[in-house]
């Protein structure tokens, strides 16, 4: 097997003759003479095959190329295509359950540019599609951000949409068509459902049309803004912010907020805090055993996992150029606040997809570069470097406002918000 190594501008910097070890950590490049390369799974941002040769190119703008491959080319190509997809299930999906199904299919993607259509793995979740390919990255479309899914019968195509204008459009599925329209549907219906016995228990008594119009606002965790709960009906709003925002500090605090923020600049989100349905719903303070320990709330008690609540709810509020965010049925009570631009409807979705992403764990969104580098949060290396809404987050964090003395904490959010 010939090898060359090229730096970010394509020049050579190596080449030569070697062997290529593989396991499901990472591969290993074994000149024949020289010291070996170890190549992680999750920093192979690209893996390229044409013409019987592969390019591994990395996440800091070198390559690996391969070629005289011999007859194990094919196995070494689909060995280096799983493990990287497993990598990227574990590390960058943050995988908490098996998908429903997995299909494959070329896939266009607006994120990719104009870039050809790739052929690629489709994963249907619970509550995401997630899309896998070799040469391009992954796609990641939440359920709770999705603006249409549209299945032209006989088109054998269909297009998937989310509130920001990304789009994806899977072709060639071959028999498999009507079940992936029918898995996507199917995971869509069941979060509406969820959703809406959430809000019959939260604001009961609204009537079906506007129940149905608030599902469609509210799926899993998609924050509603104030004018959208609304424009539903005239009263959806506030009993919105009396079903979530209970506990008599935090309305302290939120009307705070609301009283230096700017009219009509807040959204609440919600989802049920406990396990449902033998689906791997997990709780919202439930973490799995390789997850980070909860975070400590400002006596630095960390929360008992017994003390799930029935719903998991937050709020935002625009206050300057800068957005507050309180988690409001947990113990770790400290108001985060992000840096906003001229549009703040769009920041807050990419804020709050990025929060749903990590279960609201926060510490990955302000934890230093070392620490996520090598420190407990290693594991959420690959998310931050390539999950947008989440790098996002971090570039906007401004700080956190502990709620320690009222005038204490307003003064933490008044320099917060001044940094904006």
């Amino acid at each position: 097997m010939r090898y060359a190594i090229l730096d970010e501008q394509g020049r050579v910097r190596e080449e030569g003759e070697g062997g290529l070890a593989i396991d499901d950590r990472a591969a290993t490049l074994q000149p024949l003479a020289g010291t070996p390369l170890v190549i992680p799974h999750g920093d192979v941002d690209r893996l390229e095959a044409a013409d019987y040769r592969l390019a591994l190119r990395f996440h800091t703008g070198e390559t690996l190329r391969l070629s005289h491959v011999g007859p194990v080319y094919e196995q070494v190509l689909d060995r280096l295509a799983a493990f990287r997809d497993a990598t990227l299930r574990r590390d960058l999906l943050l995988e908490r359950e098996p998908p429903r199904e997995i299909f494959s299919a070329s896939v266009q993607a607006s994120a990719w540019g104009p870039a050809s259509p790739q052929p690629s793995r489709v994963l249907v979740y619970r509550d995401q599609v997630a899309i896998l390919t070799n040469a391009a990255d992954p796609v990641l479309l939440p359920f709770s951000s999705l603006a249409a899914f549209r299945a032209e019968p006989g088109s054998y195509e269909a297009a998937l949409e989310d509130d920001d204008g990304g789009r994806a459009v899977v072709r060639k599925l071959g028999p498999r068509f009507e079940e992936f329209v029918s898995t996507v549907r199917g995971a869509l219906g069941d979060l509406d459902r969820r959703t809406g016995e959430s809000l019959g228990t939260l604001i009961p008594g609204l009537d079906p049309l506007s129940l149905r119009d608030l599902v469609r606002l509210c799926r899993d965790g998609r924050a509603v803004k104030e004018s959208e709960a609304s424009a539903v009906g005239a009263e959806v709003w506030s009993r919105l912010e009396q079903a979530t925002i209970r506990e008599p500090g935090l309305r302290e605090s939120y009307d705070a907020l609301r009283s230096i923020g700017q009219p009509g600049q807040a959204w609440i989100g919600f989802r049920p805090g406990g396990e449902e349905g033998g689906e791997g719903r997990v709780a919202a303070n439930a973490l799995d055993e390789e997850s980070p320990p909860p975070l400590p709330d400002a006596s630095g008690t960390a929360p008992e996992s017994e003390d799930r609540p029935a719903f998991f709810c937050w709020f935002f509020v625009r206050v300057g150029r800068a957005v507050a965010l309180e988690v409001v049925s947990e113990g770790d009570h400290a108001t985060y606040l992000f840096r906003v631009g001229t549009d703040a409807d769009r920041d807050v979705r990419a804020i709050n997809r990025a929060l749903r992403y990590l279960q609201f764990r926060r510490e990955p969104v302000y934890a230093p570069e070392e620490e996520l580098e090598s420190g407990r949060l290693s594991r959420f290396r690959l998310a931050v470097r390539r999950h947008a809404p989440l790098r996002l987050a971090r570039a906007a964090f401004l700080g956190r406002a502990l709620h320690t003395t009222a005038s204490a904490w307003r003064k933490a959010v008044d320099a917060a918000v001044a940094k904006a």
